[in-house]
């Protein structure tokens, strides 16, 4: 069994500064070089640069604190903005945009998401004035 404190390992000096959506990330577990469970902290005000993957979805779990999830998916031509808090757990499908935003002014908003590795890297395409 390997077992990781997630608000710990946000701590750690291996954490990965990902500039491009302005998060820093920390590697928990990888899965058969398929899936790979990532944490991440948002401080208050703070949001993801929006964006999206062409392949495999991406799950969020919000452990703590709260804010909104905005989505927009051009194929179908829909947007939507949706409250989160901890304890919610949502799913994001390939070719989707999306940005989390931490909408309070006093909470840390710290969450879990799941994807392929390749989100890091080459599968992420940054989206200039989305929403």
């Amino acid at each position: 069994m390997i077992k990781e404190n997630v608000y710990k390992r946000l701590l750690s000096p291996d954490i990965v500064k990902d500039d491009q959506v302005k998060i820093d990330i920390a590697l928990l577990f990888e899965i058969y070089n398929r899936q790979s469970i990532y944490s991440t902290c948002l401080s208050p005000g703070q949001s993801i640069t929006p964006h999206y993957h062409m392949k495999g979805n991406e799950i969020y779990y919000i452990i703590s604190g709260g804010g909104i999830i905005r989505t927009k998916n051009n194929q179908a031509n829909t947007t939507s903005k949706n409250k989160v808090r901890a304890g919610d757990i949502f799913k994001i499908e390939p070719n989707v945009i999306h940005q989390l935003e931490n909408d309070s002014t006093e909470e840390q908003l710290f969450l879990l998401f799941i994807c392929d590795p390749s989100h890091l890297s080459n599968d992420r395409y940054i989206v200039e004035d989305s929403f």
